[in-house]
């Protein structure tokens, strides 16, 4: 896959003709994935109010509730508050730090929706309950009509949303503490921050971190699926000189993931990123498929199954991956990955003007590595837009003082022989 490592709008989650593990739907199915020490700040989602319309609307989003707690809890990022619970605090959904409090959690997602004969307004809101202020806030719009159809996919938007705000929120917390005094939950959310980093001492501090946090909390599913991630993108990019260490490596983290949590997202992406290594194509796109199935709401799922799907000869399933990883998390670290791949996923179906300007648009972020940025440069360039590819490649020649052409030849035709043709026909007169 491509790596270096929508406000308001609602859109399809599904990608035809894709078969996938069914995973259970009912929210107190699924036991906390975190253990006692790693609780200390869960998210309770309480009953959504009605402030407007029908009362008998209120059954309508009593069921969205549940759906949001239902998508949260697979999701398996933090512990999730039972239903049971937080509708039983239903009468203190206009004072989310109390009810926060009370249920002893670091964050409470509140909302209110008026509900119109044509159309849904919904708000919803994050408090963090520490700092008594609002965290992130966003309104949604749905078509009443269609409302029963695109339920999920709103759940899924409110899911992601939360999962990134939490999470970002958790990271900045501890980002001034001692490391030493950080216990695994902590030293998680401090790694996070230096894992999408392009300069390789950064980026080590993730990987030593990520490993005390298994270290601390050898159950912890997430910390060694982040751990296999990081040695894939070294494996991947090349940055040690030994792929071959860190490909054994980034599946050994993967098995330990899926050892802790098999019902966690991340630890099957993570064995599927340790397979694409192992040139294990079918056993990736496996595993990837059953992350975005165990949680239909995890962006960086979806973004690597577009990658594989796009890379190994699916670019219209890849596409229409990519487009849910997008509109799920616009702003996601890793947002240059999921431009690339749309971007050639494009170009492999002849689209080559409309990859073009994906192409573009990774080449306007500041930082991204050099295997993110050479595909869009030769995108660019068989689009005939040479002087722009010309512009990327010397940004990569420039960040790279050891770069060479065989080199990032081998790594792009590993990827597809498709990158690695338009290697051989655009990278001399573009000068990369």
């Amino acid at each position: 896959m491509f790596d270096g490592s929508l406000p308001g709008t609602v859109v399809p989650n599904t990608v035809a003709g894709a078969q996938t593990p069914v995973a259970p739907t009912d929210a107190d199915a699924w036991p906390s994935p975190l253990g006692q020490a790693l609780r200390r700040d869960g998210v309770a989602v309480l009953p959504i109010v009605l402030s407007e319309g029908d009362p008998r609307n209120v059954q309508l989003l009593d069921g969205l509730t549940h759906d949001v707690i239902s998508r949260l809890a697979r999701l398996r990022s933090f512990h999730v508050i039972a239903r049971g619970s937080t509708f039983a605090l239903r009468h203190m959904a206009d004072d989310p730090v109390s009810a926060g409090r009370a249920l002893n959690v670091g964050y409470v997602v509140t909302g209110a929706a008026a509900v119109q004969e044509k159309r849904i307004d919904l708000r919803i809101e994050i408090t963090d309950v520490a700092g008594t202020s609002v965290l992130w806030t966003n309104e949604f719009t749905a078509d009443r009509r269609a409302f029963a159809e695109l339920i999920a996919d709103l759940v899924d938007h409110i899911v992601e949303s939360v999962d990134l705000h939490v999470t970002a929120a958790e990271a900045r917390r501890v980002r001034t503490m001692p490391v030493e005094t950080l216990d695994a939950w902590e030293m998680y959310h401090s790694a996070l921050p230096h894992f999408y980093s392009t300069d390789p001492s950064v980026s080590g501090v993730a990987l030593e971190r990520f490993g005390m946090a298994v270290r601390l909390a050898p159950d912890f599913a997430r910390a060694h699926a982040m751990k296999a991630a990081c040695h894939y993108v070294r494996a991947f990019v090349g940055r040690t000189g030994n792929s071959k260490i860190e490909a054994d490596d980034t599946r050994r983290s993967a098995e330990n993931a899926l050892a802790a949590d098999q019902h966690n997202p991340a630890s099957h992406m993570a064995h599927g990123l340790a397979l694409w290594l192992e040139r294990d194509v079918d056993g990736c796109l496996h595993s990837l498929r059953t992350a975005v199935a165990l949680s239909p709401s995890f962006a960086r799922g979806h973004s690597q199954l577009a990658g594989a799907e796009t890379l190994s000869g699916d670019p219209g399933r890849g596409l229409a991956h990519v487009d849910i990883a997008l509109s799920l998390s616009p702003l996601d670290a890793t947002l240059a990955s999921m431009e690339v791949t749309k971007a050639f996923a494009l170009h492999r179906l002849a689209r080559v003007d409309e990859a073009a300007v994906w192409a573009q648009k990774v080449a306007r972020h500041a930082q991204t590595f050099g295997t993110i940025l050479a595909p869009a440069a030769l995108i660019l360039a068989s689009a005939g837009q040479l002087a722009d590819a010309r512009k990327v490649s010397t940004r990569i020649r420039a960040a790279t003082p050891q770069y060479k052409s065989e080199t990032m030849q081998y790594a792009l035709t590993a990827m597809s022989d498709d990158l690695g043709s338009l290697f051989q026909q655009h990278a001399v007169r573009i000068g990369l």
